[in-house]
């Protein structure tokens, strides 16, 4: 159960009030008066306003209002937010949005970033066993399915050129969906490189075979053996000698 507190001049102005800020019906909540309030003197002074708690169930219908007013804030038109919930996780879908391309941001930063503040609220009133998903008429869907065609793509030439890929810096969420195909292909193995955002995918042959480097010429040279298995020898280097005052007179 969520509370949340209004003041106002009357009853009926509070009511209403909190009903247009949170787009409810009556019968989605329920309210407890704390404070009748008063008019004071002539109405003129020592006024006291109306304070009255509004009770909301926790729930899909708790997180649906809090989006509604952050996109609110965010003057985001919109035609309704959807909510549904499956087991511990409620799906949040952004139906007729008029600016899209905005809310969803660039790579869906910004859809992230609402996701992430609904999260954060929820665990800021303790409730650590649900967790939320918001995603703006399918985007969600058709980024993972076009990250799915990527990564197989990748995985084909990292088996035919026997040389690792490494992706662009991902969001957990897509980290683990690389991670998650592959494992399934026995010839692969990823692992992750960098720290916080720039962390990055390695898709990599697991064979008996070395995969190709990105190490310079000189380098492979080096470790390049002969025929009969044993190390190439270098040539020892050439010293030249210092030049005497009878060189310096020719």
């Amino acid at each position: 159960m969520k509370i949340i507190k209004r003041e106002g001049k009357s009853e009926f102005e509070v009511v209403t009030g909190f009903m247009k800020e949170f787009n409810l019906k009556r019968n989605q909540f329920t309210y407890d008066i704390v404070d009748k309030g008063s008019n004071g003197f002539f109405n003129l002074f020592g006024a006291k306003p109306v304070v009255i708690n509004f009770n909301l169930q926790q729930g899909n219908g708790d997180v649906r209002i809090f989006i509604e007013g952050l996109l609110k804030h965010m003057d985001v038109e919109y035609q309704q937010v959807t909510s549904e919930k499956k087991n511990d996780t409620i799906y949040i879908d952004l139906v007729g949005v008029k600016e899209k391309g905005f809310v969803i941001g660039k790579d869906g930063r910004l859809l992230n970033s609402i996701q992430h503040l609904v999260n954060r609220m929820l665990l800021n009133q303790g409730i650590n066993d649900v967790q939320v998903v918001v995603d703006c008429e399918g985007y969600r869907g058709n980024h993972e399915k076009q990250l799915i065609g990527k990564i197989r793509d990748v995985a084909d030439k990292v088996k035919q050129r026997k040389k690792s890929f490494t992706f662009d810096p991902m969001r957990a969420a897509d980290r683990k969906v690389v991670h998650r195909l592959i494992e399934k292909d026995n010839d692969l193995r990823t692992m992750t490189i960098g720290q916080g955002e720039k962390k990055r995918v390695v898709v990599m042959p697991d064979s008996g075979e070395k995969a190709v480097t990105d190490s310079s010429p000189k380098e492979n040279r080096r470790n390049e053996e002969n025929q009969d298995g044993k190390p190439r020898r270098r040539r020892p280097r050439r010293t030249r000698k210092p030049k005497t005052q009878e060189d310096n007179s020719r």
